[in-house]
Order: structure tokens, then C-alpha cells, then sequence
């Protein structure tokens, strides 16, 4: 088998779960993916799928400091969605970056 650093994706069908109040979106862990949730009050939850058995969450998901740069704050999280002996803690297949406008009604600012 190959070593995991050896692959620059995902090792498990990593997707990302937003829930609302207007239910549940489900984000595929796709490089370059960008869809747009416009919720203001919501939870999001990192999962991957193992071998085609049934989803679980990431075990260590890690946010990053909050950032802002012309009108947008920005927040990466970063996950690895399995351990393993000999795998480095701060290994990472999964990075999700969280972008808002940092000002207006029901942002914080405005």
C-alpha cells in the first residue's frame, strides 16, 4: 500500500455538512469546489467516508485565525480524516476556507 504522503488529496470521500435554519447542505470535498450558504446562524460538521463504509466525523478538525482583507474575513479549517501509526498529527487532506463579507446587517459590523 501506498504511503498516505504521497497523495495530495483526500484518502476517504471527505465532504462538509452546514446545517441551518432552512435544513442541511452538504458540500462535496472537492479541490476548487465554492458553493455559496447564505445563513447567518448555522453548525458545520468535517466527514469522510472510509473505504466506502458508512460516513464519520473527521477526528480533528483545526480553525484557523480569522483573517480580514478588503471588506471579506476569512477562517481556514483544516482536517485529516483518519490516524493511523507513523502518521504525522498535523497531516492534512481536507482544508475548507470560510469566507463573509466582514460588515452589514447580521455580520458583526454594520
Amino acid at each position: 500500500m501506498a504511503d498516505h504522503r504521497d497523495r495530495p488529496h483526500a484518502h476517504f470521500d471527505p465532504r462538509a455538512l452546514v446545517r441551518g435554519p432552512r435544513g442541511t447542505r452538504v458540500l462535496p470535498g472537492r479541490a476548487g469546489a465554492a458553493p455559496e450558504v447564505d445563513e447567518d446562524s448555522r453548525t458545520l460538521a468535517l466527514e469522510h467516508r472510509p473505504c466506502g463504509r458508512s460516513r464519520q466525523p473527521n477526528p480533528r478538525t483545526t480553525p484557523g485565525p480569522l483573517t480580514e482583507h478588503d471588506g471579506v474575513r476569512s477562517q481556514l479549517l483544516t482536517s485529516s480524516d483518519r490516524h493511523w501509526p507513523g502518521k504525522p498529527l498535523d497531516y492534512v487532506d481536507f482544508v475548507l476556507r470560510l469566507d463573509r463579507p466582514a460588515t452589514g446587517p447580521g455580520r458583526g459590523g454594520g
